[in-house]
């Protein structure tokens, strides 16, 4: 019994340190409300690459550890997004 909830516990830790942290355009968009803005490319920072498709056409792409911004700061996010995400000019 010791064993298997030692294990859930790692397990659970373990899933906790998995999730992706927004980074550029998705970052942006949530810091600053822009609730309405559709983006076509999604950046998070994970512990792994990995690229999805959704059935719209949104590309959610995940970047490993070493891409992340070296700070949380709005600057730092706008570079990312102009390096890795989609230029979206908005057009009324």
């Amino acid at each position: 019994m010791s064993f298997f909830i030692n294990f859930t516990a790692k397990k659970r830790k373990l899933l906790q340190n998995m999730v992706l942290q927004p980074v550029g355009s998705q970052w942006l968009k949530q810091r600053l409300g822009l609730i309405h803005h559709r983006l076509t490319h999604r950046s998070f920072i994970g512990t792994r690459n990995k690229i999805e498709v959704a059935l719209d056409g949104t590309v959610d792409q995940t970047y490993g550890p070493k891409y992340a911004p070296k700070e949380d700061s709005m600057a730092s996010h706008i570079e990312f997004s102009f390096k890795y995400d989609d230029l979206k000019i908005l057009t009324f």
